[in-house]
């Protein structure tokens, strides 16, 4: 994930592999209550003998932060089945009815590096 935006001059910063992991470990350090949902585009993280795949990478994030974390999606922008997984993943685990807005917020804040705020309609 890059630091910044990419564009004209900028190289959107030093490349983090595992951007999403820090962002949750944060989140868990601060106590945040925002329930969140890992949606990556890749199937395998690391390289050599510290390869993960992405269904060790969810056993991992279940069991290192069960306060919050609902799951992981792999995402393909030719296939929609991920957008069914996030629905399924706010419904089921019971968001829809308390803190929805939590996962946006998470969402948001993780993509655009903006505090945790509600977001407003």
């Amino acid at each position: 994930m890059p630091n910044f935006d990419v564009g004209g001059k900028e190289t959107g910063g030093r490349e983090r592999r595992y951007a999403g992991l820090q962002i949750l470990r944060q989140l868990k350090r601060k106590g945040a209550e925002a329930y969140t949902v890992v949606v990556t585009q890749f199937e395998q993280f690391g390289e050599g003998d510290q390869l993960v795949t992405l269904d060790e990478l969810r056993r991992n994030l279940m069991a290192e932060f069960t306060e919050f974390h609902l799951g992981a999606i792999y995402y393909q922008a030719a296939d929609s089945r991920w957008r069914d997984e996030l629905r399924h993943a706010i419904v089921s685990w019971g968001c829809a009815a308390k803190g929805a807005n939590s996962v946006a917020m998470a969402w948001r804040s993780a993509w655009t590096g903006l505090p945790l705020e509600p977001l407003t309609a």
